[in-house]
């Protein structure tokens, strides 16, 4: 995924934070179709990446629309970031 030409070196916790955010452009203004296609190619990758596929906050891990994208499918928990409406 490119990153701006003007962006410095990042050590990982930031690069996955900035990777985290553009993941979340891209698939913002695309229809469900279009972002579970882009997120199937890494459905396979059981690595679950901090800022990326989740956050951290107060101590619980809140999983992002990138992960339950690449999950394929809603868990009907009523997950706070769900991208299945």
């Amino acid at each position: 995924m490119p990153l701006d030409s003007d962006q410095g070196c990042q050590c990982p916790a930031c690069l996955a934070k900035t990777i985290g955010k553009r993941i979340e452009e891209v698939i913002k203004g695309k229809p469900l179709v279009e972002s579970l296609a882009l997120a199937s190619a890494y459905r396979d990758n059981p690595e679950l990446i901090e800022n990326i596929d989740y956050t951290i906050e107060q101590g619980n891990m809140v999983f992002s629309a990138w992960y339950h994208l690449k999950r394929g499918e809603c868990c009907g928990n009523g997950c706070r970031n769900c991208p299945y409406g």
